[in-house]
């Protein structure tokens, strides 16, 4: 396949990992005062009682924090409540039907007394368990794809808390520290796993440019996806009055994806407003109200970029993308040179709706310099030449020392982002 291989979200994996430890966590508090298997069970119904609260506690209280984790950074109390409640009460489902078959394989290795085989049992059981708590959040999303991604990542991160429950019961002699460490542990890889298997999975996806949303990423995971202010739709703006709940609906399929404004909304795709259905290509740059976001895909399917032919001429421009009307050859020629930093002396074409930022998913990307925000400013191919617009950065842009919001470029014109200078040509 020649497309792109997709960016892994560094802070979603993060997010993710600290969420089923916490998940794991309060699995061992809510378990291990109240029962632990080495007392040994009276009877049948004790070991029945002790399979059920386990497995409803590891998949309720790992699956529903998995889900938080990711829910989070929507900020919406009554989204985050209902999805929650959903991954607590699938979790506690699943995990008490996956903690049955975990214990029927787990008895099966046992009774060979053979140690290896009991430690293969045991991991095949976590597995079991993992994979309960990882569906959660593909069933709170109502996705098919997201549960898949989670049921894999999660059968990933269990067998590596059982592979580490026993090494750590053989090590320190303790089941009660084991238990502890072995949940923490199964939690963090379900966590990781699930995060690494769906961001290395998807295909379309979306990424914040601007405001609270800066830098998350939204994986376009189902066949249709709703951007809107409703606190319910697949990916909320919020905050901006100018954002219809319903604002427009994101279609994907075999790695195409069409962009439709609903009746009556604004939606700006690389500076135009899109009247109807919008074919979206790698790297294009929707603007929905106050919010920047930008369109990714794995199928390779980049935006135009400016050419220019090789040689030490290099007056012609040859554009593969539509320019703006009334711009002359002379105009649409642009190019940005680092003054200082780690690109001293480097000089970069632009094209329009290049991305300058320190996440190095940016188009020009300067990761050396701290004050830059993830994706810090635009530049733009306006009728009368180029502009560059400030993406709601923390510290700015200055050009020719003056901070600007948006400012016409004409040659020499010093730019200067966080502690980066550079000049227009």
């Amino acid at each position: 396949m020649n497309g792109r291989t997709p960016s892994v979200s560094g802070s979603r994996v993060a997010k993710l990992g600290l969420g089923g430890a916490i998940g794991g966590l309060i699995t061992y508090l809510i378990l291990e005062p109240v029962i632990s298997p080495s007392d040994g069970m009276q009877n049948a119904s004790e070991a029945t009682g002790y399979i059920l609260t386990v497995g409803a506690t590891v998949g309720a209280s790992i699956g529903a924090c998995l889900v938080a984790a990711d829910e989070l950074p929507v900020r919406s109390a009554p989204r985050l409540l209902t999805r929650v409640t959903i991954g607590l009460i699938a979790g506690a489902l699943l995990g008490i039907a996956g903690t049955f078959v975990a214990e029927i394989i787990f008895s099966r290795f046992v009774m060979t007394g053979f140690l290896p085989l009991v430690i293969i049992g045991r991991t095949i059981g976590w597995a079991v368990m993992g994979c309960s708590a990882g569906i959660c959040s593909g069933i709170a999303a109502r996705s098919s794809a997201v549960r898949n991604q989670g049921a894999a990542g999660g059968l990933i991160g269990g067998a590596l808390g059982g592979i580490l429950f026993d090494a750590l019961a053989q090590a320190t002699s303790s089941g009660s520290v084991s238990r502890f460490t072995g949940f923490v542990l199964m939690g963090l890889a379900v966590g990781i796993a699930v995060a690494l298997v769906a961001e290395l999975s998807k295909v379309c996806w979306l990424t914040g440019l601007n405001g609270p949303l800066e830098g998350r990423s939204f994986s376009l995971d189902r066949p249709t996806s709703a951007i809107g202010r409703d606190e319910l739709v697949d990916i909320s703006l919020f905050g901006d009055p100018s954002v219809e709940k319903r604002h427009a609906i994101l279609s994907v399929s075999d790695g195409n994806a069409v962009l439709t404004p609903q009746p009556g909304t604004l939606v700006v795709v690389n500076g135009g407003r899109a009247q109807t259905g919008v074919s979206l290509s790698d790297g294009d740059i929707i603007e929905i109200g106050k919010h920047r976001l930008r369109f990714n895909s794995r199928n390779g399917a980049k935006s135009p970029v400016p050419n220019y032919p090789q040689g030490p001429e290099r007056t012609t421009f040859i554009p593969s993308s539509p320019i703006p009307s009334q711009v002359t050859p002379t105009l649409c020629r642009g190019e940005i040179a680092f003054l200082n930093g780690q690109n001293t002396g480097q000089v970069l074409p632009l094209f329009t709706g290049a991305i300058l930022g320190r996440d190095p998913r940016c188009d020009i990307s300067i990761m050396d310099d701290p004050h830059i925000s993830r994706q810090h400013a635009r530049f733009v191919l306006e009728p009368t030449g180029w502009a560059i617009e400030d993406g709601g950065s923390s510290n700015g842009i200055l050009v020719n020392g003056v901070r600007i919001s948006r400012q016409q470029l004409v040659p020499g014109d010093l730019i200067q982002a966080g502690s980066t200078g550079m000049q227009f040509m």
